[in-house]
């Protein structure tokens, strides 16, 4: 249902949607040493980012 809505969107704010999506697909951190010990609630963090990356999955699968 949220492809749906979110493919229902205008086309200049649908653009805007994907690019945001890809902006998020994956979690990043600003930490130099990226072998460094991750803080409290990174499993929460690194959730939204797989969610973002199934629902960028299914509006591309959607758009075949």
């Amino acid at each position: 249902m949220l492809v749906e809505l979110l493919r229902a969107l205008p086309k200049e704010r649908y653009e805007e949607m994907l690019t945001w999506l890809d902006d998020n697909r994956l979690y990043r951190t600003d930490q130099e040493d990226s072998g460094a010990a991750l803080g409290d609630g990174i499993e929460l963090e690194l959730a939204r980012a797989d969610e973002v990356q199934v629902l960028r999955r299914m509006i591309e699968a959607a758009s075949d």
